[in-house]
């Protein structure tokens, strides 16, 4: 596995120290979320606009575990407003939520991607 960078290592702090300082459980775990995060990002937007909220909760819950090892409050809180409104049938509510966690899910995905990108 690759070095990680200061700067990923400054970014990714908090996710090493919950990962016992391990790089390459943390580079593993990221291979794993470059791989099967952008499917579910398809999915989650894909069931919202086709109005099944049931299944747009359930990926954007899966979503939101799949990252929380790299980041703890954004996008996970943005992610929890939209599984809570898609909870309560509130379809605009929950795609509202979708537009403003999308670009942030993208960053942190990027973010999490170079972290085990080859050199």
């Amino acid at each position: 596995m690759k070095k990680l960078s200061t700067a990923q290592r400054d970014r990714f702090a908090d996710s090493l120290r919950r990962l016992g300082g391990d790089c390459d459980m943390l580079q593993m775990m990221a291979a794993m979320v470059t791989e099967d995060a952008p499917p579910l990002i398809e999915h989650t937007r894909e069931q919202l606009e086709a109005g099944d909220l049931s299944a747009a909760a359930a990926s954007a819950h899966s979503l939101k575990g799949m990252l929380s090892t790299f980041e703890s409050d954004q996008p996970g809180n943005d992610l929890q407003r939209l599984i809570e409104a898609a909870r309560a049938g509130k379809a605009e509510q929950a795609t509202f939520c979708w537009q403003v966690a999308q670009p942030r899910i993208n960053e942190l995905v990027r973010e999490i991607a170079e972290l085990c990108a080859d050199e």
